[in-house]
């Protein structure tokens, strides 16, 4: 049965957005037991898992974007490359080798 014909069956697609460089779609399902074919459980499974891991990556690059802008406010208010370098769990040399271009565009 192929992805299309699933979703079909199911009725329950809600497509997601396509993984940039492979465009893959990933299918929302809803996981009741109840509405999911015999043989189909596994397939369902890693849906499911898929849309967390987008889902989870999105909330990874929301806060990777929140700590940057940290960051540039660090610098602004005076804060020093070794003072975020301590914030962050990182060497000063890292911080500022990850975060000096931001706080100059920014």
């Amino acid at each position: 049965m192929t992805t299309s014909e699933v979703a079909y069956y199911l009725g329950l697609v809600s497509m997601m957005d396509a993984d940039k460089e492979r465009r893959t779609p990933v299918i929302d399902v809803d996981m009741s037991e109840e509405v999911i074919p015999p043989g189909m459980g596994q397939y369902v499974r890693r849906q499911k898992m898929l849309k967390q891991l987008q889902e989870a990556m999105q909330e990874r690059h929301r806060a990777a974007a929140a700590v940057t802008e940290l960051v540039v406010q660090a610098k602004r208010a005076g804060a020093t490359w070794d003072d975020i370098g301590v914030a962050l769990d990182m060497t000063r040399q890292a911080a500022h080798s990850t975060y000096a271009k931001a706080t100059r565009s920014g």
